[in-house]
């Protein structure tokens, strides 16, 4: 594939292949990511089933990543499932079922963050991310922008 991909990129300026719509998407997503250096994943909405659920995995749950291969979460990692399964955690990723594709229309982006970083931080990263969605998706709304925190927030970090 990586021979493939060079023939087909051959003679391109870096200039030129970065304005290829898909190589200019994934460059939008990671620069707001790599922006605030905050952990972000996309799913699509409608394929969550039930209520969403942000917990600790109990080292237990098994789920399928992007690439089809099939994991165990490892115990006191941050995930979100819902009443099928996780569909992500942080130290594996995203799984497959929920992934975004060209015929999504209801996103879910989830910002992972450990303690002690502050909340305006986070609200910053969510921002900067809905620009970067629009520069993409202009039509795109947002329907709920919310932190939701493991336990009370420490007000000295706000």
């Amino acid at each position: 594939m990586e021979s493939q991909l060079r023939e087909r990129y051959r003679g391109m300026r870096r200039t030129d292949f970065l304005q290829v719509p898909e190589i200019a998407a994934y460059l939008i997503y990671y620069n707001a990511e790599l922006n605030n250096l905050l952990l972000t994943a996309g799913h699509d909405l409608d394929q969550i089933q039930g209520s969403i659920r942000l917990d600790s995995a109990n080292g237990e749950e098994i789920y399928t990543l992007l690439n089809g291969e099939k994991v165990t979460c490892k115990s006191g990692d941050m995930v979100l499932s819902d009443r099928n399964s996780v569909f992500c955690s942080v130290i594996f990723g995203q799984d497959q079922r929920t992934k975004i594709t060209q015929i999504t229309r209801n996103v879910l982006y989830a910002v992972y963050v450990p303690n002690g970083i502050p909340s305006k931080m986070i609200e910053n990263h969510l921002l900067d991310f809905e620009e970067n969605v629009h520069l993409i998706t202009p039509q795109a709304e947002t329907e709920l922008r919310h932190i939701y925190f493991a336990k009370p927030a420490d007000p000295t970090l706000n």
